[in-house]
This record gives structure tokens, C-alpha cells and sequence, in this order.
């Protein structure tokens, strides 16, 4: 036997259209039901209505929570003895579709650092105190991204009854992260050629890796470790023709991309150079990260592609890898006239077309510029009077 408090409605006698709200309390084998008191409009509910659900609502956690506190049940046990961090690592690892738990998990553990985090210790306050350490670590649309995922976790629980209720019930509207729109910057073709014909004392697979990346959408996690073995090459009418063959180290998802010219010829330069270095998997073995805690060879990277912005009079805070990877979707929408956003969408790795939406505003400008280039002709209307009755 288990226990369960449901929250259920019964017609009002006497009011049509109304119901009565109670309880049904299933308290390992003893089932019995607690009447509220409280009634509600059932059909086109006001705000009053509204409101009194949410209060009945928590009623039915309150109840629960204290049957489970007095009989000192299995699931009460669980939920003062369970280490959070533990489960949640479980949890992760369970849900692999869904990278944001894995990469929100590393960010919980440097929180919680050496102290142990209890189920019963997660509440509205250790929330927002962990809302603000993300912040204060990430971009706002990050941070909401790994807060949506700790909630949808907390969530889980509460489905499996591990705990009464998801504590993020208990946040206001004003507690959540809202989404920013971002300003997506992107370098055009000028200034690629600009980085390219600027010389710049960093290492030339670094100068050779961003400008690949550029060219293909690839993200620094999987660049830095991008291998021999991902590169497919096939014969198409008498030409060769480069192909990416990888899993995204963020999506997880396998990914069989063709890639252009311009790629191709860097991956042609490191095979020829390859030749007489060490032998390694990898095509860029200089930016092969080795500690990824640490993250010794991104912070070396990051310093030396700013230098070589510098360098070239570029603005240093918008060279990193995600400019090179806006800077791809960009420049494919605006001068590929076959390009759309669902072609887009699989180069760049995206499960889903909304991730590709904030490049809507590149092909919709096209779309404009089409249009408004169309010849202008000269019209002259007659102005027609409607003669009013008298």
C-alpha cells in the first residue's frame, strides 16, 4: 500500500455549473475523503475561482506532507535521509537526451561544493540563492536553461513521490528567469578575410580552427576534439566533396554534415602539414583540451584569438567560438540564395527549428530586399465621391 492525496470535485447540489472541492486520501489502505469547504465555478471560472484552486492546491501538498511527516513513512525517510546531488547525478545520466541536466549538474556540484544537500533542504530560498550563482556564471539564457532543467528535475521527484511537492511551486512569477533577447553578432565576409590576411604571432592551428569553425557552425566542444575519423570524403561527378561525421558534444546527437570549399581547404592544409608532425588522431592536436575542469587550453585559445582580433582592429570581446558559429549561420543565409532556416537547422546540429529561429530576422530581410527591388510602375487612381442620399 502507498499513500496518495488527490485533490477532487464534486457537484454542487442546488448550483449548477459549480463544484465542490475535497480531498481523497489514500493513507496505506485507508481511503477516505476531506471535504474542503471550498467551491468553485466549473465552468468559465473568474479569478476568484482561479484563485481558490491554487488554494486548495496547497492544501493537498500541506496534507500530504504532514501524513508523511507523522507516520514516519518510506517516503518521508527519503525525504530527510536522500542526498540531492547523488540523485540528481542518477537522474542525468538517465536522461541523456537532455544535455542541459548534465552541464546544469556541474554547475549544482561547484555550488553545493564538500557540504551534503538534502531533498528537504531545497527550498524557495536555496532556489533563488542558486538562481543568482548561475547568473552570476553564466548568460541570462543560460542560467534560465539549466534553472528550467533543475526544475524539471525537482518535478520528476515529485512525480515519483519522493518529495510532496516541486519546490519551485512555491516561487512567484517575478522569481523566474524570462528569456533576453540576444543581439546576434557575426563577422562578415570582409572581416573574415580581414583575420585572414592579418598576421598575428599564435599558433596556426588555432588561427586555423576558428576559421574552420567559421566555415562550418562547428562549437568549441567539438572542435578541440575533432578527429581524423569524423572526416568522410566522397566522390560526387568527378569531385571530391568533404563530409563532417560526428556526434555534438551538446546534443549528443549524430551528425553527418558536407561542408564547403573553404573548410575543405583547411582540413586539406593540416593533412598536407600533418604529414610531418607526430602522429595524432586529431585535426587540431595543439587545442585538444586535457583538462576539462580546468579548461587550461580553451583559456589559452581564448587569449590568443582576442590578440589576433586585436590585431586586426576587431573588437576582442566578440572574438570566441560563438561568434564563429553565428558568423556560419549568418553568412549562409545571407549569400546562399537556397539556404532556409530548415536547411540551416541541420548544419548546424539543432534538434528542433525553434533553436534556429533567432536567424529568422537574416532570411526575412532577404525576403524584404527581394520585394522592394521589384520595378517601381506609375499608378494614378481616380478619386471616386459616393453621392450621399438626401
Amino acid at each position: 500500500m502507498s499513500l496518495s492525496v488527490t485533490l477532487r470535485e464534486k457537484p454542487l447540489l442546488g448550483q449548477k455549473g459549480y463544484v465542490s472541492l475535497y480531498l481523497d486520501i489514500n493513507h496505506y489502505g485507508n481511503r477516505y475523503p476531506e471535504f474542503l469547504d471550498i467551491h468553485v465555478k466549473k465552468s468559465k471560472p473568474g479569478n476568484i475561482d482561479k484563485e481558490k484552486w491554487i488554494i486548495a492546491k496547497e492544501i493537498r501538498d500541506k496534507k500530504e506532507l504532514e501524513l508523511l511527516r507523522r507516520d514516519n513513512g518510506i517516503a518521508a525517510k527519503n525525504l530527510l535521509r536522500t542526498d540531492f546531488v547523488d540523485w540528481y547525478t542518477k537522474y542525468a545520466e538517465d536522461n541523456p537526451k537532455y544535455p542541459q541536466q548534465k552541464f546544469n549538474l556541474n554547475y549544482l556540484k561547484e555550488y553545493v561544493g564538500n557540504k551534503t544537500l538534502l531533498f528537504i533542504h531545497i527550498d524557495r530560498d536555496w532556489i533563488i540563492k542558486y538562481r543568482d550563482y548561475l547568473l552570476s556564471n553564466l548568460h541570462n539564457n543560460g542560467a534560465m536553461d539549466y534553472f528550467k532543467a533543475l526544475h524539471f528535475a525537482l518535478k520528476y521527484a515529485a512525480k515519483q513521490k519522493l518529495i510532496p511537492q516541486n519546490p519551485f511551486e512555491q516561487l512567484e512569477k517575478k522569481d523566474w528567469i524570462k528569456k533576453q533577447k540576444t543581439k546576434i553578432y557575426a563577422y562578415t565576409l570582409e572581416e573574415l578575410q580581414l583575420l585572414i590576411d592579418t598576421p598575428c604571432k599564435i599558433h596556426e592551428q588555432i588561427r586555423q580552427s576558428y576559421l574552420f569553425s567559421c566555415f562550418t557552425g562547428l562549437r568549441w566542444s567539438d572542435a578541440n576534439c575533432f578527429t581524423w575519423e569524423q572526416v568522410v570524403v566522397k566522390t560526387f561527378d568527378s569531385r571530391e566533396q568533404y563530409f563532417l561525421y560526428f556526434n555534438q558534444e551538446k546534443t549528443e546527437d549524430l551528425e553527418y554534415i558536407p561542408i564547403s570549399d573553404q573548410a575543405a581547404e583547411i582540413l586539406k592544409a593540416r593533412k598536407k602539414v600533418s604529414e610531418t608532425e607526430p602522429p595524432s588522431p586529431y585535426v587540431f592536436p595543439y587545442i585538444k583540451e586535457t583538462n576539462q575542469k580546468g579548461k587550461q587550453m580553451y583559456q589559452i585559445v581564448k587569449r590568443a584569438i582576442k590578440k589576433w582580433a586585436k590585431a586586426a582592429g576587431l573588437d576582442p570581446k566578440q572574438m570566441n567560438y560563438h561568434v564563429a558559429r553565428h558568423t556560419f549561420a549568418t553568412n549562409v543565409l545571407e549569400h546562399c540564395p537556397e539556404a532556409d532556416l530548415w536547411l540551416l537547422s541541420k548544419l548546424l546540429g539543432h534538434k528542433t527549428i525553434e533553436a534556429t529561429m533567432i536567424y529568422a530576422h537574416i532570411r526575412d530581410k532577404k525576403k524584404l530586399a527581394v520585394v522592394q527591388s521589384m520595378p517601381k510602375l506609375q499608378m494614378a487612381f481616380q478619386q471616386v465621391v459616393t453621392a450621399v442620399a438626401a
